[in-house]
C-alpha cells in the first residue's frame, strides 16, 4: 500500500513538474477546496444558527443597523455588522433563499475578458515587485480561462474552484447582484448583509496569517498563539478541514475561560476565609473583664441569687 501511494504521488509531482505555469496553476485552481458552493451552503448554515440563538440585544441591533447608520459619518462600522434575521422571520427560510441567489449569480457570472479590470487582484499590498505584479497578472488570465470554460461546459463554477478563485471576481458578482435586486426592488436589508458578510469572510486577514504561519519555522509561538485566540468565522467556511479545527480552538478556548473562572473564585473563597479566620484570631474579650476559673457554674448562679433584692 505504501509503495503504490509512494508512485502516485511521485507520479503526480511529475506531471506537475511538466506543465508550463499556467497549466500548474490551474490544477492548483481546480483542487482548491471546500468548493464555493460548499463554504455558501456552510455560511447558510452559520447565519441561520446565529439567528436563531441570538439573544434579544443581537436582535435590536441588527433591527436598528440602518436607522443608527443614517446618524453616523462610518460607513465601516456599518459593513462590519454581521447577518442576523430579525425576529419574527424564518431564519432557515431566509438563509436559504440568500445561498440560492448567491449561488444562482456565482454560477452565471461569466468574466469579461477584454478588460483586466474587471479581474481585480486579490493582493492588499501596496508594494509589489515586477514579478510578482507578473504572477497576479497571470493568475487573473487563468482564472478568467478556467472559470468561463466552466461555463463554456455547461458546469457550475461553485461546484469545481474555491476560496482562491472565488476572492478575484466575488466584487464585481456582489455588485452585480445588489444592483440587479435593487432594479426588482429587492433590496432586503437582512439578505444585503448576507451577501456582504460573506465577502468579508472571503478575505479574513486572521484565516490567511493562520495559513502563513503554519508554514513558517522559527516564527514566534506567541504570535501563533495570538491568532489561536481570536475567533475567525472564515475557517468555518473555508478550513480543508470544514471548520472543525476552529471548533476545537473554541472549545478548548472556552474550557481554558471555564477553569481560569473557577479558579479565581476558588482563590477568592480562600483569601476571604483568610481574612474572616484573621479577624476572629485577633479579636480580644474587653479589657474589664477578667475570667474567674476557679467559678464553678453552681457558684455564679448562687451569687447571682444573692445579689438579687428581697
Amino acid at each position: 500500500m505504501t509503495d503504490d501511494f509512494s508512485k502516485s504521488a511521485a507520479a503526480a509531482a511529475a506531471r506537475i513538474s511538466s506543465m508550463n505555469p499556467a497549466e500548474a496553476l490551474a490544477q492548483t485552481l481546480a483542487n482548491d477546496r471546500p468548493t464555493i458552493e460548499s463554504a455558501i451552503k456552510s455560511f447558510m448554515s452559520l447565519v441561520a444558527a446565529r439567528s436563531l440563538t441570538s439573544t434579544k440585544s443581537d436582535r435590536i441591533q441588527s433591527d436598528s443597523s440602518s436607522s443608527s447608520a443614517a446618524h453616523h459619518d462610518d460607513d465601516d462600522a456599518h459593513k462590519e455588522e454581521r447577518c442576523v434575521f430579525r425576529s419574527g422571520r424564518d431564519a432557515n427560510k431566509e438563509a436559504l433563499l440568500c445561498a440560492r441567489a448567491l449561488l444562482q449569480a456565482t454560477n452565471q457570472f461569466q468574466i469579461p475578458q477584454d478588460n483586466a479590470q474587471d479581474i481585480p487582484s486579490n493582493s492588499t499590498s501596496t508594494e509589489t515587485s515586477s514579478e510578482e505584479e507578473e504572477e497576479l497578472r497571470l493568475e487573473r488570465q487563468v482564472v478568467g480561462l478556467v472559470w468561463n470554460g466552466l461555463i463554456s461546459s455547461d458546469k457550475k463554477p461553485a461546484k469545481f474552484l474555491g476560496r482562491r478563485s472565488l476572492q478575484y471576481v466575488y466584487p464585481v458578482i456582489l455588485q452585480q447582484l445588489l444592483l440587479v435586486r435593487a432594479a426588482n426592488d429587492n433590496d432586503d436589508e437582512d439578505h444585503v448583509l448576507f451577501f456582504q458578510e460573506f465577502g468579508r469572510l472571503l478575505d479574513d486577514s486572521i484565516m490567511d496569517m493562520r495559513e502563513s504561519l503554519s508554514f513558517m519555522v522559527g516564527v514566534d509561538e506567541q504570535n501563533k498563539d495570538d491568532t489561536k485566540n481570536t475567533d475567525s468565522d472564515a475557517c468555518l467556511l473555508w478550513d480543508a478541514d470544514g471548520g472543525a479545527s476552529e471548533l476545537a480552538r473554541r472549545r478548548k478556548r472556552r474550557s481554558q475561560r471555564v477553569a481560569h473562572a473557577k479558579k479565581e473564585d476558588a482563590a477568592a473563597a480562600n483569601e476571604m476565609r483568610a481574612a474572616v479566620t484573621a479577624g476572629f484570631s485577633s479579636s480580644t474579650a474587653p479589657s474589664s473583664f477578667v475570667p474567674n476559673s476557679e467559678l464553678t457554674i453552681e457558684e455564679i448562679t448562687e451569687e447571682d441569687a444573692t445579689d438579687e433584692p428581697e
